[in-house]
């Protein structure tokens, strides 16, 4: 089942890199690409990345894992810095941040012993998760600032964002010590997105906070459901 499973990775990630490379060549045919203009030739290294991640996970699956977490991370800084109107770019690259975390926590077995418990894991998982997440959402606070359109964060209902960074950052912080609170925090999170989005139209207009925050939101239920589950264990 072990091998099993670090296989399935392997077949997915290459066929996401597959898709993906077609998905490029398909540019090039139509025109879009090339190699002449900048937004391109970041577009290919970007690409390289993945190849390399997609290389190595069928010989380690621990710095596959990474790079496809910083691969993710650049198509993040790229759809809010560089490429414009790529806000898609982003939902299809998380698929692959969920596969770089679970190659980690592959390598992250077959590393440990004695044999961690299954609330070890958890840990270990939500832990990556959670970095990760308040990499992105530092990434789009900065794109927030920066932008020629940035918004007034000192007017309501656009002082909700400062706020919800805020809470975001305490539940990430406190999710090392506490997950029962850490897990509070952030539903508390999705709960305001919800109530801002239906209440304040120029919020709900400002992003798509209402899908993306479900990511939070279920990281959240998972840390108050391994605080209910492990904590008679612990």
């Amino acid at each position: 089942m072990k091998t099993l499973s670090k296989h399935i990775l392997q077949i997915l990630t290459s066929i996401y890199c597959a898709l993906y490379l077609a998905g490029l060549i398909s540019e090039f045919i139509s025109g879009e690409t090339n190699l002449i203009n900048i937004d391109s030739l970041l577009a290919i290294l970007i690409f390289l990345v993945f190849l390399t991640a997609t290389i190595f996970s069928w010989f380690n699956l621990k710095i596959s894992g990474i790079l496809l977490q910083v691969w993710n991370i650049g198509i993040w800084i790229f759809s809010w810095f560089i490429w414009e109107e790529a806000g898609m770019i982003m939902v299809l690259a998380v698929p692959a941040l969920v596969i770089g975390v679970l190659m980690n926590l592959k390598a992250y077995k077959s590393e440990v012993g004695p044999k961690p418990t299954n609330q070890i894991y958890w840990r270990f998982v939500l832990r990556l998760l959670i970095v990760n997440y308040a990499i992105l959402y530092a990434i789009t606070i900065m794109a927030g600032i920066l932008s020629e359109d940035s918004l007034n964060y000192s007017s309501f209902p656009f002082i909700l964002f400062p706020i919800l960074a805020a809470i975001f950052y305490a539940g990430s912080i406190v999710s090392w010590f506490n997950e029962l609170v850490a897990g509070i925090l952030l539903c508390l999170w999705y709960v305001v997105v919800v109530i801002g989005s239906i209440a304040y139209f120029d919020f709900f207009n400002s992003g798509p906070w209402f899908l993306f925050g479900l990511t939070i939101l279920i990281q959240g239920l998972f840390y108050i459901n391994n605080y209910r589950t492990y904590r008679s264990k612990t």
